[in-house]
């Protein structure tokens, strides 16, 4: 796997890290910031898939398949991302932790996308269930948000 595919993973991550710190400064930063972190991504992969194309154009790179998915990953959590800035409410509670774990997803897709031998997919699979009940269940209020990640992880 080439090191530009590593980028896809850690930058996701890193945002995620520092999305809900940079988000009690304004309230609406966390989607902002994770609108343009995957923004980034899909201009970083059309120039990476440009740039396999355009400097010899019979050499075909060896993980086409890692790429096509990733860019499925990450055009897909930019539609989820601008549909769920527009669903949420703006003073909730937790909405920066949202689009963190939303980063944190995007990252550990990419992963199981990545991945080379099947414990590396079994842990990003596994991680990314972890993730999306936790996102279920910041999602709603009270104690039904927590019945419903409760009901989807088991």
């Amino acid at each position: 796997m080439e090191k530009a595919i590593y980028s896809f993973i850690t930058v996701p991550a890193v945002a995620a890290i520092f999305l809900p710190f940079a988000a009690k400064l304004r309230p609406r930063l966390a989607e902002t910031v994770s609108v343009l972190t995957l923004l980034a991504g899909i201009f970083n992969l059309s120039m990476l898939l440009f740039s396999f194309y355009t400097a010899d154009s019979s050499q075909i790179p060896s993980d086409c398949l890692i790429i096509f998915l990733t860019g499925v990953i990450y055009f897909f959590a930019l539609c989820f991302a601008l549909y769920s800035s527009a669903e949420l409410e703006t003073g909730r509670n937790g909405r920066e932790y949202f689009f963190s774990l939303l980063l944190i997803s995007v990252s550990l897709f990419c992963g199981a996308a990545a991945a080379e031998n099947f414990f590396t997919l079994y842990l990003c699979i596994e991680s990314l269930c972890l993730s999306s009940a936790v996102m279920i269940a910041i999602s709603r209020n009270g104690t039904a948000g927590i019945t419903a990640a409760s009901d989807w992880l088991f």
